[in-house]
C-alpha cells in the first residue's frame, strides 16, 4: 500500500506488457473550484483500451465545463465487451482481466462531488507476470510493486513513483476518444471452448487457442446497456471528420455530429496542478475517534458480518484505514459510507469466483435456508439500500416511493441539473439538432418529462414566442437524459429575418415538478456565431445571404464612385466616408459573443438559469 495525493491528471493504472490492454484513470481536486489546497484527489474518470475497442467514464471539470458521461467503442466484439447499465459497469477485457465501476455522488461541505466511487480491477490468471502500472506486477510479490516507468528496480519512493505514470502527452490519453493512438499490427490468438461452462460455480473452462478460428464465448453474459456507441472509424489521430466548411471550429467541445452522442469536453492532460495536502486532523477529530467511528460504522453494516466470516481474502482492515485517511484528509464522515460500499463490493466479486460458498447454511429474515454466495448478495447493497429497499445480488429494489442506486431519491423530486456539464449551442452544420442532452442526478427512468418555452432571436434582440409545450423525456442513466425537439421543431427553418431559435428547457421525474430553465441555441454556424450567456447572434461574413448583400453593395458602389469621378474627387471622397460610416453602423447593431451556461438575460428568463479511494490508495 502507498499513498500519494499531489498531482492532478491521468494515470497508468494496469498495462499488459504484451496484449493491447490498458487501463487508466484521472484525478482531480475533490473541491476543483475551490481555493482550499488542503483537500485530497478524487477519482474523477476512467478509460479502458482492449484491442481497438475503448470505454471512457469521464466526470472531470475542465475549466469552468464539467464532463459527465460514459461512452464506449467497440471495433471487434472480440476485443472488449461491456456489461451492466445505470451507474455500475463492468468491462471485460481481451485477456479476461475485469475492470469494475461504480458511479456516484458524495456530499460534503463547500461541494459536492459526482465521479467514480468504487474502481475495482481483477486480473485474469493470464496476465500473471504480465503487467506494470500503479497496481505493480501481478505475481503475488509485492516487493516489485513501485516499479516506475522505463526503470527496473523498485522506487521506495510513492511521489515519484506515482509521478512516473502519470500521462504527460497528450498522444497518449485514453480519455478522449477522438485522440486515441491507433495499435500497430498484432497477431491475434483466439481461443474455443473445448467444455463450456454455463452454471454456478464458474471453474476454469478447457480451451483451445490458435492464430485462425474466432472465440466463442464460454458462458453467456449480460451485455445489454444504454451506453453511447462511437463508430469506429473516430478516434484515432489524424482521422477526425472534416470542418473545412466551417468558418469557425468550436475547441471547447467535442462534436461527434450526433444528436445521441454526450457532450465532450476535452481535458488537457498535460496541465496537473499540484497540491500540497494537507494531513493534519482537522474539526476535532484525532486517529482514535476517527478508527472508533470507521469500526463503528462498519459493524453496524449488513455487509461486515457475512464478508468477514466467509470471505477473509477480502479484509475489512483495510477498508476500515482507508475509512480513517478520509476522515483526516476531509475532517469529516462523508466518504466513511463509500469505504464501506467498496468494500462490500470487493466481497461480492471475490465471493463470486469461490465454489465453496455455493452451500446452503445461512437463513434469511424469514427463516428460509439460502447459500453464503446469496447471504452476500442480500447483504452488498450500497447504504444497505437506505432502509428503504431490498438487496437483491447485489441491488436495490426500492419501495414506492423512492428510487436510486441507494433508493434515497424520491419520484415527487425534480432531478439535479449538471449545469457546468450542459452545451446550449446546436450547430445545424454538425448535428440535426432534434435531441438534446440533459445530464444532472437523479433521473427516473419511467415517467420523465421535458417543458419547453420557445424564444427567436433576431439580430440583437430575443423574443419569447409565448408558446410552451411539454414533451416526454428519454432515459440513459441515472445522470443523463435527452429531450427530442418539439414536433413543431422539425416545422421550422432559420430564414434572413431569423438569425436562430431555441428553447428555454426544464425537465421534471414526475411531469409535475420541474428543473429550473437551461437555454439551447439552435443556429447556423455559416452564418452566425451564438452565445447563451446573453442569447445573442453575430452575423458572419461567410454568410451566402450576407455575402449576397455585399456583393450587390459593391456593384452600386462601384457605379457611385465612376459617376463622382466625373463630377469632382471631392464627391468620392464624400461618398466613401458615408459608406464606411452606414457599414460600421450595420455591424454595431450586431452582438458580440462567447458561449456560456450562466443565469440568462432578466427579459426573457421566469427562473434562474442556474473515490475508487479519493486518497490514492492501492
Amino acid at each position: 500500500r502507498y499513498d500519494f495525493h499531489k498531482t492532478e491528471g491521468e494515470y497508468v493504472m494496469y498495462k499488459h506488457l504484451e496484449l493491447p490492454v490498458e487501463i487508466h484513470s484521472y484525478y482531480q481536486k475533490c473541491d476543483y473550484y475551490l481555493s482550499y489546497n488542503g483537500g485530497a484527489l478524487c477519482n474523477c474518470g476512467a478509460a479502458v483500451r482492449s484491442g481497438d475497442s475503448v470505454f471512457i467514464a469521464n466526470f472531470c471539470k475542465i475549466d469552468n465545463r464539467q464532463n459527465q458521461y460514459a461512452i464506449q467503442k467497440i471495433c471487434d466484439d472480440q476485443d472488449m465487451f461491456v456489461e451492466g447499465g445505470g451507474n455500475s459497469y463492468t468491462i471485460h477485457t481481451i485477456s479476461g482481466t475485469k475492470v469494475f465501476l461504480v458511479f456516484g455522488e458524495v456530499t460534503q461541505p463547500g461541494q459536492d462531488f459526482y465521479g467514480i466511487q468504487t474502481f475495482q480491477i481483477t486480473a485474469s490468471t493470464l496476465d500473471a507476470k504480465l503487467t506494470t502500472g500503479l497496481c505493480g506486477k501481478y505475481n503475488n510479490n509485492s516487493g516489485d510493486d513501485m516499479i516506475p516507468q522505463g526503470e527496473s528496480l523498485n522506487s521506495g519512493d510513492a511521489e515519484y513513483f506515482a509521478e512516473s505514470w502519470r500521462i504527460k502527452k497528450q498522444t497518449d490519453t485514453l480519455m478522449n476518444i477522438t485522440k486515441i493512438k491507433p495499435l500497430p499490427s498484432y497477431a491475434k490468438s483466439f481461443c474455443t471452448c473445448i467444455k463450456e461452462v454455463n452454471s454456478f460455480p464458474k471453474g476454469r473452462p478447457e480451451y483451445l487457442c490458435n492464430f485462425t478460428a474466432a472465440m466463442d464465448k464460454c458462458s453467456k453474459l449480460n451485455v445489454t446497456n444504454k451506453v453511447y456507441k462511437a463508430p469506429c472509424e473516430i478516434g484515432h489521430v489524424g482521422t477526425e471528420r472534416d470542418t473545412s466548411h466551417l468558418r469557425r471550429i468550436r475547441r471547447d467541445v467535442i462534436d461527434l455530429g450526433d444528436d445521441d452522442a454526450p457532450v465532450m469536453f476535452p481535458m488537457d492532460v498535460t496541465a496537473g496542478r499540484s497540491f500540497p495536502v494537507d494531513l493534519s486532523w482537522k474539526n476535532g477529530w484525532t486517529e482514535q475517534k476517527a478508527r472508533e467511528k470507521c469500526i463503528e460504522a462498519f459493524r453496524s453494516s449488513s455487509s461486515y458480518s457475512v464478508c468477514d466470516t466467509h470471505v477473509p481474502s477480502v479484509p475489512s482492515g483495510d477498508y476500515i484505514e482507508k475509512c480513517i485517511a478520509d476522515i483526516r484528509l476531509t475532517g469529516d464522515t462523508s466518504w466513511t459510507d463509500i469505504s464501506i460500499s467498496n468494500f462490500g463490493s470487493a466481497c461480492l466479486q471475490e465471493a463470486s469466483r469461490l465454489e465453496n460458498l455455493t452451500e446452503t447454511n445461512e437463513t434469511d429474515s424469514s427463516g428460509a435456508e439460502m447459500s453464503i454466495f446469496d447471504a452476500i448478495q442480500a447483504s452488498t447493497c450500497p447504504k444497505n439500500c437506505t432502509g428503504r429497499g431490498i438487496c437483491i445480488e447485489g441491488e436495490c429494489q426500492c419501495q414506492d416511493p423512492y428510487f436510486g442506486a441507494t433508493c434515497e431519491a424520491e419520484k415527487s423530486q425534480a432531478p439535479k441539473l449538471s449545469l457546468r456539464a450542459f452545451d446550449g449551442l446546436c450547430d445545424i452544420r454538425v448535428r440535426l439538432c432534434h435531441k438534446y442532452i440533459i445530464t444532472g442526478h437523479n433521473f427516473m427512468n419511467g415517467n420523465l418529462k421535458c417543458k419547453y418555452r420557445h424564444f427567436t432571436i433576431q439580430y440583437n434582440e430575443t423574443t419569447d414566442t409565448g408558446i410552451s409545450e411539454t414533451e416526454a423525456g428519454i432515459y440513459n442513466s441515472p445522470f443523463s437524459m435527452q429531450c427530442p425537439a418539439p414536433i413543431s421543431r422539425h416545422k421550422r427553418s432559420l430564414t434572413v429575418d431569423s438569425s436562430a431559435f431555441g428553447y428555454f428547457i426544464s425537465v421534471s421525474n414526475d411531469g409535475k415538478n420541474f428543473t429550473q430553465e437551461l437555454a439551447v441555441i439552435i443556429y447556423d454556424s455559416v452564418c452566425f456565431e451564438c452565445s447563451t450567456t446573453n442569447l445573442t447572434c453575430l452575423e458572419l461574413e461567410t454568410c451566402p445571404q450576407l455575402a449576397e448583400v455585399v456583393k450587390e453593395k459593391s456593384k452600386s458602389n462601384t457605379g457611385a464612385y465612376i459617376g463622382a469621378g466625373i463630377g469632382g474627387g471631392s464627391v468620392v471622397v464624400i461618398l466613401l466616408v458615408i459608406l464606411t460610416i452606414i457599414k460600421k453602423t450595420i455591424l454595431k447593431t450586431r452582438s458580440s459573443v462567447k458561449d456560456s451556461t450562466v443565469s440568462l438575460a432578466e427579459k426573457c428568463q421566469s427562473s434562474g438559469n442556474t473515490f475508487f479511494d479519493k486518497s490514492h490508495k492501492s
